[in-house]
């Protein structure tokens, strides 16, 4: 390698560290903005919500049950395999 060569991956070296450390600090104060509600209090949108109202208690309609007991539900046939499916567990 000559001098020359050295040099110039020096240079591009030292713009390729000030480049990053420049891209650091630039995103560094833009992640530190305040921006939108983040610097509001917690109470700033207070006013904006509506008022909430006591609802009057509301009779519930009673439930009527069955007289007799439910009948017990017929057993579910074995699901059939469907088409091409042997169980085997292969691939064809």
């Amino acid at each position: 390698m000559t001098a020359r060569t050295v040099i110039a991956w020096l240079v591009a070296a030292v713009l390729g560290l000030a480049l990053a450390a420049g891209i650091t600090v630039a995103a560094s104060q833009l992640s530190s903005q305040r921006v939108g509600l983040s610097g509001e209090p917690l109470s700033a949108g207070d006013r904006l919500a509506p008022r909430t109202r006591p609802r009057p208690p509301q009779a519930r309609p009673k439930q009527r049950r069955p007289s007799h007991p439910s009948q017990p539900s017929q057993p579910s046939q074995p699901s059939q395999p469907s088409q091409g499916d042997d169980g085997a567990g292969g691939d064809d």
